[in-house]
């Protein structure tokens, strides 16, 4: 069977509960002694808590608990967010760096190979044996639109820039049509290969 507690018992168990609690302010009754009667008006009573100090102290550590908790989740959240950019930037640099080791170690001085003189000949017929062809791409001297992926190497064709401004547009027409049995078309007044413009 379980202990029945007293008026006195639940009294102080209260009074633990309130000052476990630390707050500024409390309502209590506070009973008398067994057969003193009481007005329960005047048992009500408005209590501050006897230290002052432990409850601002508390109220701090909340206010800096709070603030501590938010800095670490913002900065968590922010370095989530933005984790590809910083990895981006660590990357650069990690990469900068193996690049500067790679370049000190190309700039170490090193003996050049002996190189051994050709002594050529003086009969003309005879240095051409000496050497073999040079076996050289022989570059057109026009502009020429090059796609490797496709195999395509053709040659870009000039129309005469007069004819933009002749009032007769089909004339216009049939230069660039003729123009693009030869190749592709560069398109009167457009900018040059190479240069800046509206090409």
């Amino acid at each position: 069977m379980a202990h029945k507690l007293t008026i006195e018992e639940i009294v102080k168990k209260v009074d633990r509960k309130i000052d476990s609690f630390r707050e500024a302010e409390f309502y209590r009754i506070d009973f008398p002694e067994e057969g003193v009667p009481f007005d329960i008006n005047q048992a009500l009573a408005l209590e501050l808590s006897q230290n002052s100090i432990i409850t601002f102290t508390d109220k701090i550590i909340g206010i800096a608990k709070t603030l501590a908790i938010s800095i670490t989740l913002f900065f968590v959240f922010f370095l989530l967010f933005n984790a590809k950019a910083y990895f981006e930037i660590m990357k650069d640099d990690v990469f900068d760096l193996l690049t500067y080791q790679s370049e000190r170690i190309a700039e170490t001085p090193q003996q050049p190979p002996e190189q051994e003189l050709i002594v050529l000949s003086k009969d003309p017929s005879a240095q051409k044996q000496q050497f073999s062809e040079l076996d050289l791409a022989i570059t057109p001297p026009d502009n020429r639109l090059i796609i490797p992926s496709i195999g395509k190497d053709v040659p870009i064709a000039e129309v005469d820039s007069a004819a933009i401004t002749d009032p007769n547009w089909t004339n216009l027409n049939d230069d660039i049509l003729n123009a693009l049995k030869s190749g592709v078309v560069r398109y009167p007044g457009t900018a040059l290969p190479g240069e800046y413009g509206n090409t």
